[in-house]
């Protein structure tokens, strides 16, 4: 998994892709902190370029970010 990881990086940089982001939280922490809000008040999450806490994102980006969250590197 390391090794396709590492490759995954490698490609974007051979690419030209000189900016990369990630969000380290598993769908159902996310899914949590929109159900209980106020038990993640300091869960801070990157959104297209800069970090916000998740629990004061729109339900629409919130959704949006979990949509993405997992990914497979098979």
């Amino acid at each position: 998994m390391k090794d396709i990881f590492i490759a995954y990086l490698r490609t974007w940089g051979d690419l030209g892709i000189s900016h990369v982001q990630f969000n380290v939280v598993d769908k159902e922490t996310l899914n949590d902190a929109q159900k209980n809000p106020q038990d993640y008040q300091n869960l801070i999450v990157r959104v297209a370029g800069y970090s916000a806490y998740f629990v004061d994102l729109s339900k629409g980006l919130q959704d949006s970010i979990i949509a993405r969250t997992e990914q497979s590197f098979k």
